[in-house]
Parts: structure tokens; C-alpha cells; sequence
């Protein structure tokens, strides 16, 4: 008597016999070693046990679930009994030559790189395939620290570069210290200068304890503007070139210069529309040529830029700007980059700090967790196209900004 249909489709499907297996990889979601066969009795090989039992994750990638399906289409429907033989129990392998299937990680200090599947055992179907994929980071493991000490700015550009303003903020930590705030010397001012803040950095720079230091003010301009007045594509010279027309890093206000009581704005002045790639990705940041709204970052940009180059010729090859020196810093250097503390600050506590000194703690509390954690590498390299690359490698890049 025939069964009904619906009784058929929840029969199971009888087991091949053990003298003639279908020899395809069978895929266990619960095993790490996804694409090693099993052997002619059913049973994980013993190497897929032993890997089962390594101290790190394994990510398997799609494209093992792709291979699985190749050599699934590849497998002969009636194997030869020869070709499937288990081979004597004296062997260091339960399975044969041409069934093995080895797993090989390649690991670095702090880090597991690539793993390589080798399933030469399709090789007698005519079939050779090597995959890679990429696996997990060992997060066990501390990965080597790149710096010693993390120093946050808050910027402000008001007034001129000698005189005392609430608005300039130093906080510094270490590996071991959380941010606490640094006062200027003793003297009758109270608060930190911009020609202090350049001084005193300047003497950070030289010494042995490998620096990271967030400065919240544009490091450069827009493309457009390089493109309007014919600019080399060089961060060093557009630096040289802003100050000769901007010289704010003399007594003077940022004003005096806009208003054409001295130097020569008009010969080099933005547009408030233009923004760079960065701040567009950002989100909430202006334009550096956005003058007199709330949040502006324009005015401490024009006040600040002539100091990068006084740090620059200060520094010398011992300190790497970021990314115009390179989007990877050389070992056993300082290095200084843009920031935006809007993009930190809510992540910290304000407990009695104000908004100045806030931001500059936000600053270097990030820094250190950035380095911390690992992730500070990420957000060096940016998700950007190669075109996109060229382009804040002249306009610069908020670090922080994915």
C-alpha cells in the first residue's frame, strides 16, 4: 500500500552504506572547522577536534559555504571503494592522503591574520581549491602600545597670541593616569596664551615619551580653496602661504586681518559654503571659513595655523603630522592631529569641569581609550577611496571621523 505524500516527505532518507559513502563535505554550524569531511564512518576527523579546541574564534567565511557547494557538484554520484578506504589505524591521520584537509593559521604578535584551507583530498576528482579568510583579532592578547602620553587642546582663537584666555584648555594622561588638566606657568596671567600653548608643546615634542596630541582647530582648507587661487598641493607651502597673508601669530587680532587693517585677507580668503571632505562626513562640523556663529571653529583656525608652522620648523622629523606627513606614522614618533571634541564629549562625565576644559579632558580621554582598545588604528585609516585619500591629504582629516 502506497504512503500518502505528506508521509513520505517526513520520512528520513536512508544512510548510505558504509562500503560506498558519498564522500562531499558535510557542514557542522556547531564546529570551527566547517569544511573538513567527515570520514567514512560519520566521525569528525581528529585534527577538526583538536582545532575545536583552540584558545581563539575562527570567523569561517562565505567563501567555505561556497566550496562546500563546488565539491558537492564535483563529487562523482558512485566513488570508487578505493578512493574512500580509511587507511590503517597506524596512521597519524584517520582518514587518507587524498581526504586530508589542513587548517594553518599564521599568527603575529598580538594577532591572528589568515587562516588557509587546504582541501587537496579533492584533488583525485579533479578539483584543487585554497581558501582564505580572514579571522578574528585575538582579543586576549594586548597589542603594543604606539604611544606614552595623550595631550588634549582646546582652542581660541580671541584677542592675540599673548594674551591670557579662559578658552585655551590643556589636559595630558598617560597610560596609567587619567586626563588631568595642565596649568601654564607661574606668572601674572591665569590663563594658558597661544604663544605659551606652542612653547610649551614644542618642549613636550622633544622629549623621549612618544606623544599624541589632539588640537581642536582646522589643520588646512577646502580643496576649492587651493584650486581658486592656485595653490601647489603641498601642506607645508599652503602653511608658509597663509601666514605670509594671515599673520596672526603676531600681536594682532584674527579681526584686524579680516578687516584689512593689516596683512591681506582679500588675497586669500574662503567661501563659508565650501567644507572640507572631513567635516561633511563628520556631520556637525562647520566650515573653517564660517566666521561669527555659535560652534565656529574659523577664527581659532586662522589664529592657529601659523603656529602649526612655527611647530613644524620646531619639531623637525621628530614629530609626524596627521595625514599630511603620511596616513601611518613611523615608529618612535610624536604625533599631532586635528580633532573635534563634539564628537566625544557626551561620552565623559562633566563632573566639574567647564565647557573649555571639558572639552580639552574629552579630548585626551578619548585618545587614551582610542589606544587603549585598538581601535585608535581604525580611525587612522579612514574609510576612504584612493581618490578620497589624495584629496584629505591635502585638506586633513578630523581623527575620529571614520
Amino acid at each position: 500500500m502506497a504512503l500518502d505524500h505528506g508521509l513520505q516527505d517526513r520520512r528520513r532518507p536512508r544512510r548510505p552504506p558504509t562500503s560506498a559513502p558519498q564522500s562531499h563535505i558535510r557542514a557542522k554550524p556547531d564546529l570551527l572547522a566547517r569544511s573538513v569531511p567527515l570520514d567514512h564512518r560519520g566521525r569528525l576527523p581528529r585534527q577538526a577536534v583538536h582545532l575545536a579546541c583552540l584558545p581563539f574564534r575562527l570567523i569561517c567565511a562565505r567563501d567555505l559555504t561556497h566550496a562546500t557547494k563546488v565539491a558537492r557538484a564535483e563529487t562523482p554520484r558512485n566513488p570508487s571503494p578505493a578512493s574512500t578506504r580509511c587507511p590503517p589505524r597506524a596512521s597519524p591521520f584517520p582518514y587518507g592522503a587524498h581526504q586530508r584537509a589542513i587548517v594553518t593559521a599564521v599568527i603575529v604578535p598580538a594577532r591572528i591574520t589568515t587562516c588557509a584551507v587546504d582541501l587537496s583530498w579533492l584533488d583525485n576528482l579533479g578539483t584543487s581549491l585554497l581558501l582564505s579568510s580572514t579571522i578574528a583579532e585575538n582579543r586576549t592578547s594586548r597589542m603594543e602600545s604606539h604611544f606614552d602620553r595623550f595631550i588634549g587642546i582646546d582652542y581660541s582663537g580671541a584677542r592675540t597670541p599673548r594674551a591670557s584666555l579662559s578658552g585655551l584648555r590643556i589636559y595630558a594622561a598617560d597610560r596609567e593616569t587619567p586626563p588631568i588638566e595642565v596649568l601654564p606657568p607661574a606668572s601674572p596671567r591665569r590663563y594658558w596664551t597661544r604663544s605659551g600653548i606652542a612653547e610649551w608643546l614644542s618642549e613636550r615634542l622633544s622629549e623621549e615619551d612618544r606623544t599624541l596630541v589632539g588640537i581642536d582647530h582646522g589643520f588646512s582648507f577646502p580643496l576649492a580653496y587651493f584650486e581658486k587661487y592656485s595653490l601647489p598641493l603641498d601642506w607645508a607651502a599652503f602653511l608658509a602661504d597663509f601666514r605670509h597673508h594671515w599673520p596672526t601669530d603676531q600681536e594682532i587680532y584674527v579681526d584686524f586681518v579680516r578687516d584689512a587693517i593689516c596683512g591681506n585677507a582679500k588675497a586669500r580668503c574662503g567661501d563659508p559654503r565650501w567644507r572640507r571632505l572631513t567635516e561633511i562626513r563628520a556631520g556637525g562640523a562647520k566650515s573653517v571659513f564660517h566666521f561669527d556663529v555659535p560652534g565656529s571653529v574659523a577664527k581659532s583656525t586662522h589664529a592657529g595655523l601659523p603656529w602649526l608652522l612655527w611647530l613644524r620648523r620646531q619639531a623637525g622629523d621628530r614629530t609626524h603630522f596627521w595625514p599630511f606627513d603620511g596616513w601611518e606614522k613611523p615608529s618612535g614618533r610624536h604625533l599631532i592631529a586635528e580633532v573635534y571634541p563634539a564628537l566625544w564629549n557626551r561620552s565623559f562625565a562633566p563632573e566639574d569641569r567647564n565647557q573649555h576644559q571639558h572639552d580639552a579632558y574629552s579630548i585626551a580621554a578619548w585618545l587614551r581609550q582610542a589606544e587603549a582598545s585598538g581601535e585608535l588604528s581604525k580611525f587612522m585609516t579612514p574609510r576612504l577611496t584612493v581618490a578620497q585619500q589624495r584629496v584629505a591629504a591635502i585638506e586633513g582629516w578630523i581623527l575620529g571621523v571614520p
